[in-house]
């Protein structure tokens, strides 16, 4: 009973909040504080992404809705423009209306956190910390490499399947990309 109350909620607020969002202000996030880590044989990312939030947004976050950002880190040799290595991960957050929480999922740690604050999910949804993305064997010596990483919003689909709402929209259909500095497998023996 509580679930489908719930159900219906949920899609109540969207539906109307359907009608306002196309006429919303978007904004551009990007990536800063972009980092290398180096592990052993294997390199970690960590990197924030900002200016991503609005209070659309939010709304919808805290509407019970699942909202998952989606991470790209794609390896480049500076010599060609295909990537050589690609990997995946990504966050999401749901707020559960009758606990009053948010549970954020991890992909890359296959984790989850529990928070009751906004403030926290705005943190934990975009900051990425020691992200592993390569291992030594994946680099040739002597070639120099970049990483290229980059966010999305994925859509939501409106409970019973009917329709989805780009969530891009609040991003200005704007994919935030930043291109680490240059290195090599020296990286590995510093």
């Amino acid at each position: 009973m509580f679930d489908t109350i719930a159900d219906r909620l949920i899609t109540t607020i969207i539906s109307i909040g359907s009608l306002i969002f196309p006429f919303i202000e978007s904004i551009e996030p990007t990536f800063t504080e972009v980092q290398f880590k180096v592990v052993g044989n294997s390199l970690y990312l960590s990197a924030t992404l900002e200016n991503c939030y609005t209070t659309e947004l939010d709304k919808v976050i805290t509407s019970g809705q699942s909202v998952m950002v989606r991470f790209e880190a794609e390896l480049f040799s500076e010599k060609t423009k295909k990537p050589v290595l690609k990997q995946e991960f990504f966050r999401s957050v749901r707020y559960n209306l009758l606990d009053k929480r948010y549970e954020i999922y991890l992909s890359e740690k296959e984790s989850r956190l529990f928070v009751k604050d906004i403030d926290q999910v705005h943190q934990n949804l975009v900051t990425l910390k020691d992200v592993k993305i390569i291992d030594s064997s994946n680099l040739r010596h002597g070639q120099q490499y970049y990483i290229r990483l980059s966010a999305l919003l994925e859509n939501i689909t409106f409970i019973g399947g009917g329709s989805e709402l780009d969530l891009m929209l609040f991003w200005n259909n704007h994919r935030p990309i930043v291109n680490t500095s240059s290195f090599n497998t020296t990286i590995f023996m510093q």
